[in-house]
């Protein structure tokens, strides 16, 4: 007769009715010795893909990026509105070119109508030309290339021409006897006036330390700035070997200022004293000539 371990026996002992199964430890360990590709597959990292370049943005940089997206976009309604204005007020700008050519000109209507025309063709275009232009240098400045510090400088530029535009908007004020309704007017200004105050906030985002880190401005200034130093230790690296292959005396002391010179050179320390020496030495040739005048008489 075979004898059955006991381990079998429990293990094929069937569950009494209504009950459920109990988990055996024979159970827990073939789990554990279970092949790789039967545990769990790993969840997949999250998909921010999206958000990987505002993550690495810092928020001067995004705050920047997000006020001028709307700038431009009001700077580009404000041109629609403008271009409304110019066609529903066609018979001052004619009235304009006519006092340009000259009002005994011999140029006939036609003429005067097309040169009309083709002036507001050419500002709406280099206007539209502006826009696309500011348009690039944000895409540059959120995507960080290698010309973000040009597109930056150009945000900082056209932002100073819009925030002069702003005191004018409250120095001019419309065209008398034109056919075009006020809420037109009103509505451009406050266009104007918004653009203005986004232009300010650029203004203010553009010049922080983050924003020039994230540009490669603020490196490319500490390797100017290492270059300098480097350039100053050289001149007093000569300066020295100079005094030490000079003569003694007198001409030890004047190497001596010399040297130092070279070292306060490209220092405040430096500019202030060879400020001073400037107006000293013109102060003695004005006493000189004054002496030389005198003995003269």
């Amino acid at each position: 007769m075979i004898s059955v371990p006991s381990t079998a026996k429990q293990h094929n002992t069937p569950a009494p009715h209504g009950a459920s199964p109990v988990e055996q430890p024979q159970d827990k360990d073939a789990k554990r010795n279970l092949p790789e590709h039967h545990e769990a597959a790993p969840k997949p990292p999250a998909n921010d893909e999206k958000s990987g370049n505002s993550e690495q943005q810092p928020e001067s940089v995004r705050l920047l990026i997000a006020v001028m997206a709307g700038a431009i976009a009001l700077e580009f309604i404000h041109q629609v509105f403008s271009f409304i204005l110019a066609i529903i007020n066609f018979d001052v700008l004619k009235a304009t070119a006519k006092r340009t050519v000259g009002e005994d000109s011999a140029m006939s209507e036609t003429l005067i109508n097309i040169g009309a025309w083709g002036s507001l063709a050419l500002t709406t275009l280099i206007s539209l030309s502006i826009i696309a232009v500011l348009a690039i240098m944000v895409w540059l400045l959120n995507k960080k290339s290698k010309h973000a510090g040009t597109a930056r400088r150009m945000l900082f530029i056209f932002s100073l021409y819009f925030t002069f535009r702003l005191f004018l908007v409250f120095m001019t004020r419309p065209a008398t006897g034109t056919d075009s309704p006020d809420w037109l007017y009103v509505i451009d200004g406050s266009l104007q006036i918004l653009v203005g105050v986004a232009a300010v906030l650029v203004l203010v985002f553009s010049s922080r330390e983050e924003t020039l880190e994230y540009t490669g401005e603020m490196e490319k200034l500490r390797q100017l700035e290492q270059e300098q130093k480097k350039l100053q230790e050289q001149r007093a690296r000569e300066a020295k070997e100079k005094l030490d292959k000079g003569g003694k005396g007198g001409k030890n002391d004047k190497n001596r200022k010399n040297v130092q010179d070279e070292e306060d050179y490209g220092t405040f320390k430096g500019m202030v004293g060879r400020w001073f020496k400037s107006g000293k030495k013109n102060d003695n040739e004005k006493n000189k000539k004054n002496d030389k005048n005198q003995d003269s008489k």
